[in-house]
């Protein structure tokens, strides 16, 4: 059974959250077998809801409160890649007079890490203030897994963000889990 290739920098991104495993058979006078699989490192949910760590158990609240405003998610938590988040906010002091948007941020501490917006949805900025309307933020396959552990963090937030003209944007945001 051939080996799977591994591409330099086929990680990047993942921040170690998958790692190839091979197993070897020496087999005196013939061919050594080996078998070479992909484990995927994830952190269980159990360990978010218990709290432990920086991201702990607030990414897995349905509904969180920012100053005067409450981002609430609808879907379960811990989000899984390729599904979507359903999410309600309600924020009656958000600006007015500019462009709004839903995000989904990624964090991570490590060295190949990317972080950034992973998603983004456009929000109608006056749906705001009565927290009536349902976001759809997807949540794309592939996006490594929440995890915080000996010495590597991967965090994801979610982000309301409303664009102001010649003035500071304004934003609120919580954490969110992700399987």
């Amino acid at each position: 059974m051939p080996r799977p290739a591994v591409r330099r920098g086929s990680l990047r991104g993942a921040a170690h959250s998958r790692c190839p495993v091979e197993v070897r058979w020496d087999i005196a006078l013939g061919a050594d077998h080996f078998l070479a699989v992909y484990l995927p490192v994830a952190q269980s949910p159990d360990l978010l809801r218990a709290g432990v760590g920086q991201q702990g158990g607030a990414s897995l609240e349905d509904q969180l409160t920012v100053g005067d405003a409450t981002i609430i998610v609808t879907s379960p938590l811990p989000a899984a890649a390729g599904s979507d988040l359903v999410v309600r906010v309600r924020w009656p002091s958000a600006p007015r007079g500019g462009s709004a948007r839903l995000e989904l941020h990624r964090r991570t501490n490590a060295p190949n890490g990317v972080e950034g917006i992973v998603a983004s949805v456009p929000i109608d900025p006056g749906a705001l203030t009565d927290g009536s309307v349902d976001l759809q933020l997807p949540v794309p396959l592939g996006t490594p897994p929440s995890f915080d552990g000996a010495g590597l963090e991967i965090t994801y937030i979610i982000r309301v963000l409303i664009d102001r003209a010649l003035r500071p944007d304004a934003a609120i945001e919580r954490p969110v889990g992700i399987c």
